[in-house]
């Protein structure tokens, strides 16, 4: 059984998912997952509970929107 971060580093490793932008949703406790994940290669991270506003501009920042 794998973990999100699991997840992370596999497409981080393959040459053909690399460059897929990553937006972690996470409901971890932990106060460095943020900095876990952007070390990963995640584009954003999104703690748990969110609004629809929040994970709104989150895309458009990325999505240059």
């Amino acid at each position: 059984k794998g973990s999100g971060l699991d997840v992370l580093r596999l497409l981080k490793a393959s040459p053909g998912t690399r460059d897929i932008p990553v937006i972690v949703i996470s409901g971890s406790s932990d106060p460095d997952m943020p900095a876990k994940v952007k070390a990963l290669g995640a584009t954003d991270y999104v703690a748990k509970p969110f609004d629809i506003p929040r994970i709104q501009s989150v895309l458009a920042v990325h999505l240059g929107t």
